[in-house]
């Protein structure tokens, strides 16, 4: 990984130097060699610092660092004397354009491109825009080194595959025989707090959803107490989703006083996940789980005992927003410490 982001560095580098480089168009061999000497003669005449000079070295500069070559030169004719006969080309007719000076005559050979040498192009701002963005990209890299822009990466990351399992299951579970709760976050005797991915509420169970949002390999067996993530030749070890969701039917159980029976715990990887071992059958992708969910099909909770549920749930799980998101992430820190 860092040496591909280190490739990536070196490539903007290079396209933020060659684009000033390249980026504007090159005059021919010859219209480069006349800018210079009308720049030398207005040197001599007017000085170094004139308008004249400063005008078309600022020509020579954009348009003459890698001049075109000229192929074909069609040689001008002598003029003709009134014998008929060719004379030689004088010092006057051999010397290059007076003014205007020559770069106003090479802005109309080349479509006024010095006409309008003081305002920036689009091509000139480029390498200005290429610059800030990575300015941006090396703050920002900068910020997610810090702990606690990991910890809001990884909740954000979590918040995008928790989103991929609600659309599944309110494609696959209708809303009459199933309710869905998303996010919910209880409070523990301990002071602290957990926070369940989804709840789905039936008569058939009370099913505990956790989700994990990962990539890579995944390999793990039901009673490990630590499962592997392989992306490429790095691994990582993680706990047993299975054996943390179980706290998580134990703990809800308790708060709504619901025999632990009722509950089925349902571990969902996002797609972008490969599991490689046989898994469980409360273990799989998201359509699968769905299915395992419908798969339930005896009513074992009653109807008003359901909505006593739905209603006390409600009433201990603590409001969905970003403070009590932060609260459980430091839980969560000093829990691990």
């Amino acid at each position: 990984m860092e040496r591909i982001f280190t490739k990536n560095w070196i490539l903007v580098f290079v396209v933020v130097i060659a684009t000033p480089v390249f980026g504007d168009q090159q005059y021919t061999e010859s219209a480069c060699l006349l800018i210079q000497q009308q720049i030398e003669q207005d040197s001599r005449k007017y000085g170094e610092q004139s308008s004249y000079v400063v005008r078309n070295q600022a020509v020579l500069d954009r348009h003459c660092v890698s001049p075109t070559p000229v192929r074909h030169q069609q040689k001008l004719p002598s003029p003709k004397n009134q014998n008929g006969q060719q004379k030689p080309l004088t010092v006057a007719s051999q010397r290059p354009l007076s003014h205007p000076s020559v770069a106003k005559g090479l802005d109309q050979q080349h479509g006024a491109i010095n006409s309008n040498i003081n305002k920036p192009s689009a091509v000139t701002r480029m390498p200005t825009l290429l610059v800030i963005c990575i300015a941006i990209l090396f703050l920002i890299t900068i910020i997610m080194r810090t702990g606690a822009a990991r910890r809001y990466f990884k909740v954000l990351k979590g918040r995008l595959g928790e989103a991929e399992v609600t659309r599944v299951l309110q494609k696959h579970l209708n809303e009459q025989d199933y309710t869905i709760l998303n996010d919910v976050t209880l409070s523990l005797a301990d002071g602290g707090t957990t926070q369940i991915d989804h709840v789905v509420l039936s008569q058939f169970a009370i099913f505990v959803i956790e989700t994990k949002n990962m990539t890579g390999w995944i390999f793990g067996h039901q009673h490990q107490s630590m499962w592997t993530q392989t992306i490429g030749r790095k691994s990582f070890r993680f706990q047993n989703p299975i054996r943390q969701n179980y706290k998580h039917t134990k703990a809800l159980a308790m708060l709504l006083n619901v025999a632990h029976e009722q509950f089925r715990s349902v571990i969902v990887f996002t797609d972008a996940a490969q599991l490689k071992t046989k898994m469980p059958g409360n273990v799989g992708k998201p359509a699968a789980m769905a299915l395992y969910i419908k798969s339930f099909s005896d009513r074992i909770i009653d109807a008003d005992e359901l909505k006593h549920i739905a209603q006390h749930l409600d009433h201990v799980r603590l409001e969905r927003s970003a403070k009590t998101n932060r609260s459980h992430i430091d839980y969560l820190e000093k829990t691990r410490n």
